[in-house]
């Protein structure tokens, strides 16, 4: 049987558009990467998983912590540049990684 394409009320192509090659070939990937029958046991988690989120979860503790003490608890210690390096450091475990990605990118269009 032969494909044929399917047009709504004003001419516009409904099957065949961009997003329905990237779903179906994304499917096909999934399928032929993992089936069901490959070597492990599918019932059971990745507890391992939550590792990714530990950055900024770090990040947003320290953030929450700076904003109480800036806004809430108001200690005469939190200031200046222990303000500024607390910001600093709640910035930097999700932000280093974006940063060298970036950096990498940046090093690839111009010295290769």
């Amino acid at each position: 049987m032969q494909h044929q394409h399917i047009y709504d009320k004003e001419g516009k192509q409904l099957c065949c558009t961009l997003e329905e090659k990237i779903y179906t070939n994304a499917q096909k990937l999934l399928e032929e990467q993992h089936s069901g029958d490959d070597d492990h046991d599918h019932s059971q988690r990745d507890f391992g998983a939550w590792r990714q989120y530990l950055p900024a979860i770090i990040s947003l503790v320290i953030l929450l912590v700076g904003i109480a003490l800036d806004n809430y608890v108001k200690q005469g210690f939190f200031k200046g540049n222990l303000k500024i390096g607390w910001y600093v450091l709640a910035y930097l475990p999700v932000g280093v990684p974006v940063m060298k990605e970036a950096f990498e990118a940046i090093k690839k269009v111009f010295f290769y």
